[in-house]
């Protein structure tokens, strides 16, 4: 064990504050750990430190790492296929057992082509960032950057177990749209699903947990790794015929999960016996194209099957008979349920629902009388006011001139723009024969760019035929630009930063790197560079500094508190990216 490695938790890679037990994930120094796998402590490429195995697969071992050259926590991915191959207790060298040296090599060149293939993909597509891949010890290895991310069926459950359609397809077009560069590369996923898909800080969907074919097959020569409810029928025969089809399959149950919160059933059990519910059942709303073309994406033969993810996200996004918002915060938190096959009110609950129902009716019949009798007041005594607008109208005449005759509006008044796409409003036809739009742009955190979020006058009221509307449009969350730190010292850095960040949400993390050329105390890199984006309620910013000649425990604990912002330790980051827990 090198000495920086002696500094380090094997547990969690942050440094060791005493000598036994380590205070942030209870790993105990010097455990004991299973001979079969790589020793914490060990040092691969002479740059990763390895540490404590934390899941392994039928195809693969996974440790916490930490990455030397950075000074970063990282995951280790060893190809390690334990039904095929055994490890060389002295040298650490990975083995193909007996008679099966061909089939081990074969699946080891299969493993660095989907490592390249993430690799090459995270460089530009919402996927889980492989940084490094190589060999050694008669294998291959996948350096993958440790990110906080959450899997997509714990931040479900966060949201109230399921999403609105409009805000499930913002979420996974991007996603749907990866899909297909990597079919398109001659690759299969085949084991999506809502443990291995994750969201990251920025709301987005990433893929992960990539693996080989016969890893998601059943009765193969590894040990599979199959979801129920997401893998096709097809992977639970040896000899079933796999493809971009059964990608879409598991596409197109994830979708089913994330907007009814309701687990599909396995597929192997999906016929005519126990038919999959329409979503349309269970989704109240949910537009009629989006529910047919999950259920043609999630048919159980193949060859009736929609065969490409593409025509999956087309029919998905295609454009709707009516216009309506983006987003509507009424809706959030998913549909209404069915209720359970055999259900039966008690006696009692149909007399309180008969009673209440009695009730309702009579309040509205009160209301709708006394509405008219006002109205039939209004015109006989004060016509005039019934043609101004009130107050909201003389509100926009502040704001800019009203043209026009003097015609107001039918009887239902402005309608409600908020939650629609500007561009669509102010290009809709029967909208210009009657209004005339102001735009004002906004920050905002909730609306996405270009969508509207406030109106002015309210929806209902009464105005002149090209009065002008006011509409606050959406520029999305307020983004600040990070500017160049590299070579300021780590004071200077972090008050630059608190300035700029007038909302002192922006998270900032510090990390030690060693470099001989550069002043000790001095930043001498940042992610992300400067010159890029960032939203400060989402995103941080990591500092990489060379450390002082003095010893860091040198320092006092209030001092070290103050200069180096640290990671929430309660935060969830995810684990793992190749693997199912």
């Amino acid at each position: 064990m090198t000495k920086m490695a002696a500094g380090l938790c094997m547990g969690c890679m942050r440094p060791l504050t005493g000598p036994q037990v380590c205070p942030h994930c209870g790993y105990t120094y010097n455990a004991g750990y299973d001979p079969n796998f790589i020793k914490p402590g060990s040092t691969l490429c002479a740059r990763y430190i390895v540490g404590r195995l934390e899941h392994k697969n039928g195809e693969c071992a996974e440790y916490i790492g930490f990455d030397t050259n950075t000074a970063t926590p990282v995951w280790i991915h060893e190809y390690f296929p334990g039904n095929i191959a055994t490890r060389n207790m002295a040298s650490g060298a990975v083995i193909p057992k007996q008679g099966l040296g061909a089939q081990y090599k074969a699946l080891l060149s299969d493993f660095l082509d989907i490592c390249n293939e993430v690799k090459r993909l995270s460089a530009s597509e919402p996927v889980v960032e492989v940084e490094h891949v190589f060999s050694e010890n008669n294998t291959a290895y996948a350096i993958i950057l440790k990110e906080e991310l959450v899997p997509l069926e714990t931040w479900l459950a966060r949201q109230g177990g399921s999403l609105p359609p409009d805000e499930c397809r913002e979420m996974f077009v991007p996603l749907l749209n990866t899909l297909s560069n990597i079919h398109a590369h001659g690759q299969i996923h085949r084991g999506i699903s809502p443990y291995t898909v994750y969201v990251d800080r920025q709301g987005r969907l990433r893929l992960g947990n990539f693996a080989l074919g016969a890893t998601r097959t059943a009765n193969s020569e590894l040990e599979s790794e199959l979801f129920s409810g997401y893998s096709a029928p097809e992977q639970y025969a040896s000899n079933g015929w796999q493809g971009t089809w059964t990608d879409v399959y598991a596409a197109a149950a994830l979708l089913y999960r994330t907007l009814s919160g309701v687990v599909p059933p396995k597929s192997t059990l999906v016929g005519q016996s126990r038919p999959v519910t329409p979503l349309a059942d269970l989704v109240m709303g949910l537009p009629k194209n989006i529910s047919d073309a999950i259920a043609d994406a999630m048919r159980v033969p193949t060859e009736h099957r929609t065969q490409a993810i593409a025509t999956l996200t087309s029919q998905l996004i295609q454009a709707r008979g009516s216009s309506t918002a983006i987003y509507d915060t009424s809706r959030v938190g998913g549909g209404r349920r069915k209720k359970p096959a055999g259900y039966r009110e008690k006696p009692e609950e149909k007399d309180r629902r008969s009673t209440a129902k009695y009730v309702i009716l009579a309040l509205g019949l009160t209301v709708v009388l006394l509405l008219g009798f006002i109205m039939i007041f209004m015109r006989s005594y004060y016509p005039d006011l019934l043609g101004t607008g009130g107050q909201n109208t003389s509100e926009v005449s502040a704001e800019g001139d009203i043209s026009g005759d003097d015609g107001v509006q039918g009887e239902d008044g402005v309608p409600r723009f908020i939650g629609q796409q500007a561009s669509d409003v102010t290009a809709d036809v029967q909208y210009e024969e009657k209004y005339e739009f102001s735009l004002k742009e906004e920050y905002n955190d909730i609306y996405p760019e270009g969508v509207i979020f406030g109106q002015l006058p309210e929806e209902g009221t009464m105005m002149p035929e090209k009065g002008v509307v006011i509409l606050n449009v959406s520029k999305g969350p307020e983004k600040l630009e990070l500017p160049q730190l590299v070579g300021e010292s780590l004071e200077d850095a972090l008050i630059t930063l608190k300035d700029l960040d007038e909302s002192k949400e922006l998270r900032v993390e510090v990390f030690e790197r060693h470099d001989a050329t550069a002043k000790p105390g001095t930043v001498i890199r940042t992610i992300p560079e400067a010159g890029e984006e960032i939203d400060p309620k989402k995103q941080a910013v990591y500092l990489f500094v060379v450390p002082q000649k003095s010893a860091p425990e040198e320092k006092s604990s209030s001092e070290s508190a103050s200069s180096t912002p640290s990671r929430n330790e309660d935060e969830e980051s995810s684990r793992p990216f190749f693997f199912h827990d």
